[in-house]
């Protein structure tokens, strides 16, 4: 059985290409505001353990500050402009033998 509506039209945009689920077929969940780590237990860490982990969460923050920063950095300098590109393709044909 498909898992989509076969009537090829976006439920939102109204585009012809797109097509409605009939399901949820995946949801993200986000915690706005929940700390990384927030309920770790840290009782029985030795202190290089607690050190690697505080490493680890200041580097995936860098990580975090350096996207956002790239992101904003494309917005504010660049625009979307459509190219009309042309694309090589193999595609087999009959020809004569002899």
């Amino acid at each position: 059985m498909s898992s989509f509506i076969s009537d090829s039209i976006c439920g939102r945009c109204e585009a012809k290409a797109r097509v409605n689920y009939n399901q949820t077929h995946m949801q993200v969940f986000t915690w706005p505001g929940k700390d990384v780590d927030m309920y770790e237990d840290f009782d029985g860490w030795t202190l290089s353990q607690l050190r690697e982990r505080g490493e680890l969460v200041q580097y995936f923050d860098r990580l975090c500050e350096e996207i956002a920063t790239a992101y904003i950095d494309i917005c504010r300098n660049y625009r979307i402009k459509e190219e009309e590109i042309l694309v090589p393709k193999t595609i087999k044909v009959l020809e004569p033998v002899g």
